[in-house]
């Protein structure tokens, strides 16, 4: 990088991208201006300051830093982090740190949105321990975003980073709208955390079933109840959610979106695709070519589920 968090796209004669990797971070630098900044903690431990408030961090663990926090490192021990920087208008053009909506839906008289950014601005998400699953799988983004970002294998590499991220920032919400408190614990819940966590692998109904110890026919049954759709359904209506986003914000071959979004072949993932959604994947993305996802679907999956887990979270 010529610049502090620009990377120098070799591809496209010195452009500078608003993006860059740091693959051994001290947190010293942080928060960086003019750009959010997703940092894995993958060793050592650290006493910060975010806003004031006081906090002890311990690995494998992530931060979700807004540049405008105050934010202080008061002690480290053997402390290792990787950080990716940066600037909403990497994901779309009309992006800001105001503005970042994927999704609206009407309930009653009421019109909600789901903002992409909202883990970089409530100070009540900036930071959020993770299981070991979900740590194993935020560092493997994160290091498929470090490689992309080093080596540029062709043109699309910066299309390739902006899938990662979209990845990578689905994964985070996930975590921080599912509690894990044993007392509300509840097998659609954490069927939906580990359907959003391995949709990109050949996951199998069996599989999500052995995952949260029930049998298929009972889970089938309350996911019917609770979402009124069967476990396959949200399967496959999940991946066609990702798979549009991937259409409107990335120019990635057909191939490679069906294969990140758990479609082992893709003449399937096309059929599939037009069926629910009445055109091709090209056609879609003609259709939203330039355009700001401000208005998806009123059914949007990923929105009624993260509207339905705040709602329920309020009462």
């Amino acid at each position: 990088m010529d610049q502090p968090y620009i990377t120098i796209d070799r591809r496209k004669a010195g452009l500078e991208r608003p993006v860059s990797f740091c693959a051994i971070d001290d947190l010293s630098v942080l928060p960086v201006s003019e750009r959010y900044s997703i940092t894995m903690v993958t060793s050592g431990s650290c006493i910060i300051l975010i806003n004031g408030e006081r906090l002890s961090i311990e690995a494998p663990s992530t931060l979700c830093l807004s540049p405008y926090y105050d934010f202080s490192i008061l002690s480290s021990e053997n402390l290792c982090a990787k950080t990716f920087h940066f600037h909403p208008t990497f994901l779309h053009k009309d992006f800001s740190f105001e503005k970042g909506e994927i999704g609206r839906v009407r309930i009653g008289d009421e019109l909600y949105t789901s903002n992409i950014f909202d883990i970089f601005r409530n100070p009540n998400y900036s930071h959020c321990y993770h299981t070991s699953d979900n740590a194993i799988h935020i560092n493997e983004w994160l290091s498929l975003i470090c490689m992309e970002s080093m080596s540029q294998s062709d043109s699309r590499w910066t299309c390739r980073i902006r899938g990662y991220l979209l990845f990578l920032l689905h994964l985070m919400m996930d975590k921080n709208l599912y509690s894990n408190d044993p007392d509300t614990y509840n097998p659609v819940t954490s069927s939906i955390k580990y359907i959003h966590t391995n949709y990109q692998s050949s996951i199998k109904i069996e599989d999500i079933s052995r995952h949260v110890h029930l049998n298929r026919t009972s889970l089938n049954e309350q996911f019917r109840t609770e979402l009124h759709m069967s476990i396959k359904e949200y399967l496959n209506n999940y991946r066609m959610e990702i798979s549009r986003e991937m259409l409107r914000h990335t120019s990635l071959p057909l191939d490679e979106i069906a294969y990140n979004c758990g479609f082992q072949y893709a003449p399937y993932f096309i059929k599939q695709f037009k069926k629910e959604n009445g055109m091709t994947p090209t056609q879609y993305r003609l259709k939203y070519k330039n355009r700001i996802p401000d208005a998806l679907e009123s059914n949007s999956l990923l929105t009624n589920i993260r509207l339905s887990s705040q709602t329920e979270s309020s009462t």
